[in-house]
């Protein structure tokens, strides 16, 4: 029923008569009970099939019919975005047809007989250049992504590279003239952008012409000075004058070089080569369809960075006698790169990761032989100096990546003497020492580990030397440990320790050992000064007198250790003198050893 009334009011104007067609339409709904919804859908398969007829019919929508079809928008109250989704429905489908046509023909030939047919199906489909560029960008990138399979398919380098220049070749000559086509606007845009980097090719020639010029005149005017000797007042106002316009040529020229230097002097060269070729092509790419949205970011940058391999690997020729020789790449290989970022919808910044990583991965190989098993000298630190300034690292990049490997180098170094037993404190010093960061080849608790076992080696080693200053403060710095876990490692090592190094003096004493009664006694003197609070209470003073005289009997030179063990001792200077004497006079004998002679038969 909605049908039949529609149509009736629309061949006999009556629809066309309603001065709001909205209401008329609502008001026959509710006449017949007819929903509003179900009835725009009734409407929009009337404009549907309206407009099929007329593609179907002849291919092309003369001016009559294309008013007709706008009246009929109108009257059915269809709104724009409805409009839009039908006409990429069915316009759509006829224009695709010959998108498949023209979009196949491979880059070399692709010329005026594509664009003529593509300008063709626009107009005769009347369609607009932003749903014309959408259809045309959707085919193109299916076309691009078989391309991209065919990459992805090739088993060697080159072979892959030579698919990759084809999607290149297939955007510039292909989809730029085809954009350019359906929106002259990017036609002009690109026209611009070509004048422009043709003015700035020109400016850059002029100024170094003008740079030429100037050095030119720099070394005539040192020339003619050195030939002059003397000068009058005139030459004097002269040379003053020529003199001071360089001055102010540089410091014009002063704000442009350092930003040109801020801008290129952080680039890898890679990059800086890719901009430099890009910069000279003249045909100039289009950046409308792109794969962005067909590619994960990580798909989409592999594929720049292997062919970004390519040109940087060079081309093998073989020679003869199993000979060959590597040729550095062309500059419109490099160029090429940037016309592949912007068919792949990289930004500057994706780009400049790429050349960056591959920048730093090369650096790290070459780095890697010269530090590897071995100290970096200074000769090493300026031929890695000049391979980063060939490759275009900043300081920063390349400092990071000497330091890993040193380190790793490094903590090599210290395996290696871990397992043999040779690491120690004093060895890790010396590494500090030379340069290197203690804190990020050796963990923490290594650190405190072979600390702990240095201060129990100066406790133990019977050399009776213990500096605390070095030992709390100076060794706990350099390692990174602080000074209060420090000093808990040393009193717990002393506690409890010293009387028990004391009893093994004594027991010495009576066996008559002398060497390990002094070895023991030094070891008392190292816990006393570690922990100088720590004290011994003994009962028998005779034995305290002769560890001290059979101390002095062995280390009579060593006065500041003597004057550290009478403390210990608690004895008086008169004692200590009184002892000195009597073992000076050789009248001396331990305690037990008299007993023993007394003892004697014969």
């Amino acid at each position: 029923a909605y049908r039949k009334m529609l149509a009736a009011a629309y061949r006999d104007g009556t629809l066309e008569a309603q001065e709001s067609k909205a209401t008329w339409l609502q008001q026959l709904c509710e006449k017949i009970s007819f929903d509003a919804e179900e009835a725009m859908e009734v409407n929009l398969e009337q404009y549907r099939m309206k407009l099929e007829s007329l593609i179907e019919k002849q291919g092309a929508i003369s001016d009559e019919e294309d008013a007709e079809l706008n009246k009929i928008q109108k009257l059915l109250c269809i709104q724009g975005p409805q409009i839009t989704s039908l006409n990429e429905e069915v316009k759509g489908k006829a224009f695709n047809v010959t998108l498949n046509d023209i979009l196949t023909v491979t880059a070399d030939a692709f010329g005026s007989s594509e664009i003529m047919r593509l300008r063709k199906a626009v107009n005769n489909l009347r369609l607009e250049k932003d749903l014309a560029l959408e259809l045309a960008s959707r085919k193109a990138r299916q076309q691009m992504m078989t391309m991209v399979q065919r990459v992805r398919s090739q088993r060697n380098q080159v072979d892959a590279a030579q698919e990759l220049k084809k999607i290149v070749f297939y955007s510039n000559f292909v989809l730029t003239p085809l954009v350019e086509e359906i929106d002259p606007s990017i036609a002009e845009e690109n026209k611009k952008r070509a004048q422009q980097q043709e003015v700035m090719e020109l400016m850059a020639k002029a100024q170094e012409e003008a740079k030429k010029e100037e050095e030119a005149e720099k070394k005539a005017a040192e020339e003619e000075g050195d030939a002059s000797t003397t000068s009058g007042a005139w030459g004097l106002e002269s040379e003053s004058n020529a003199a001071e316009e360089p001055k102010e040529a540089e410091a014009a020229e002063a704000p442009a070089a350092a930003t040109s230097s801020s801008t290129d002097g952080d680039q890898p060269s890679t990059l800086k080569k890719a901009k430099q070729g890009d910069s000279k092509q003249k045909e100039r790419g289009q950046k409308v369809i792109t794969l962005k949205e067909e590619m994960e970011i990580r798909d989409r940058q592999d594929l720049y960075r292997q062919y970004l391999l390519y040109c940087m690997q060079g081309e093998v020729r073989k020679l003869g006698m199993g000979s060959s020789i590597v040729l550095e790449r062309d500059e419109s290989e490099f160029a090429r790169l940037i016309q592949l970022g912007d068919v792949l919808g990289l930004t500057e910044a994706d780009t400049m990761q790429i050349h960056q990583s591959l920048a730093e991965q090369a650096f790290k190989n070459q780095a890697q032989q010269m530090v590897s098993g071995s100290a970096m000298t200074p000769e090493k630190r300026e031929a890695l100096k000049e391979i980063q300034t060939k490759l275009g690292l900043n300081d920063s990049v390349a400092e990071s990546v000497i330091k890993g490997l040193v380190d790793k180098n490094v903590v090599g170094n210290l395996q290696a003497l871990h397992a043999q037993g040779l690491l120690t404190v004093s060895k890790l010093r010396e590494m500090k020492a030379s340069g290197v960061d203690i804190d990020s080849v050796m963990k923490k608790e290594a650190r405190e580990t072979l600390f702990k076992k240095e201060v129990e080696k100066m406790l133990s080693n019977g050399q009776g030397i213990f500096d605390r200053n070095e030992v709390l403060v100076d060794i706990p710095k350099e390692l990174g440990i602080e000074e209060k876990t420090a000093k808990k490692f040393v009193d717990a090592s002393v506690k409890g320790k010293l009387r028990l190094l004391f009893v093994q003096a004594i027991s010495f004493l009576r066996q008559g050992n002398g060497a390990e009664l002094t070895s023991t006694v030094n070891n008392v003197i190292a816990c006393h000064n570690a922990v100088p609070d720590e004290s011994i209470a003994w009962k028998d003073k005779d034995e305290l007198m002769d560890v001290y005289a059979f101390f002095y009997k062995n280390s009579a030179q060593d006065t500041e250790k003597l004057g550290t063990l009478q403390g210990i001792l608690s004895l008086t200077d008169e004692e200590t003198a009184s002892l000195k004497q009597l073992v000076d006079s050789g009248k001396f004998s331990p305690i037990e050893q008299q007993n023993e002679d007394d003892m004697a038969i014969f």
